[in-house]
């Protein structure tokens, strides 16, 4: 396509394309111009992953990660997570982008008998879709960040001195202990005696490994 496409005028070029080929009835084509200007809205403002509320008080629940430190270390793993994912990202679009190149040197190569017009309209189609797919892998990077920050600020809020913030392994023996025993009281209430099971046999282990 002549004009690059950006996360910016992505859904408008988006909307251009359905509109150029014969694949919607008229009415349907009415209504998806119609909304638009909603759908680029949508595009702008959507998260495609976690909020900051979800990952504080669903992710970081009290009865998975009952203390500070634990909720601090897996803040630590999910943040790698989407470190590592992000680095994917980075060589998904680079691989995209070298073979958007090399579709368009067999374009260069090919001739423009009818044959060879039918072929050059092929792979611009293939181009129209690694634009397409770049243009994704952009926005997800963007949400990958967007959600480093967030675990970056939760970080922040939980390391007040009172924990070891570089060795994972302090403080794993009072999370498990408080997590099992927990467990424990909370299975009674809401009966689910396999719960409290698993978890006495995680505490019998721990006592005896510990002569308790």
């Amino acid at each position: 396509m002549s004009k690059e496409i950006t996360l910016k005028n992505f859904s408008a070029i988006s909307l251009k394309k359905i509109q150029d080929v014969d694949v919607l009835q008229e009415r349907d084509l009415d209504f998806i111009k119609s909304v638009g200007g909603e759908i680029e809205r949508c595009n702008n403002v959507s998260h495609k992953w976690r909020s900051k509320f979800i990952i504080k008080n669903a992710v970081l629940s009290d009865d998975n990660y009952p203390l500070k430190s634990s909720k601090y270390w897996q803040c630590v793993r999910e943040e790698l997570v989407f470190f590592n994912q992000l680095l994917d990202h980075s060589i998904d679009y680079e691989r995209n982008r070298l073979e958007k190149k090399k579709l368009q040197l067999r374009i260069d190569k090919l001739s423009n008998d009818q044959m060879g017009m039918v072929d050059k309209e092929l792979l611009q189609l293939e181009i129209l879709e690694k634009d397409i797919k770049m243009v994704q892998i952009k926005r997800d990077a963007k949400e990958r960040i967007r959600e480093i920050r967030i675990w970056e600020s939760v970080k922040d809020e939980l390391n007040d001195g009172s924990f070891d913030i570089n060795d994972p392994e302090t403080d794993q023996e009072k999370h498990w202990v408080t997590r099992w025993s927990n467990d424990v009281k909370r299975s009674v209430d809401y009966h689910n005696p396999q719960k409290a099971e698993n978890a006495n046999e995680h505490l019998k282990t721990w006592r005896n490994e510990n002569g308790n």
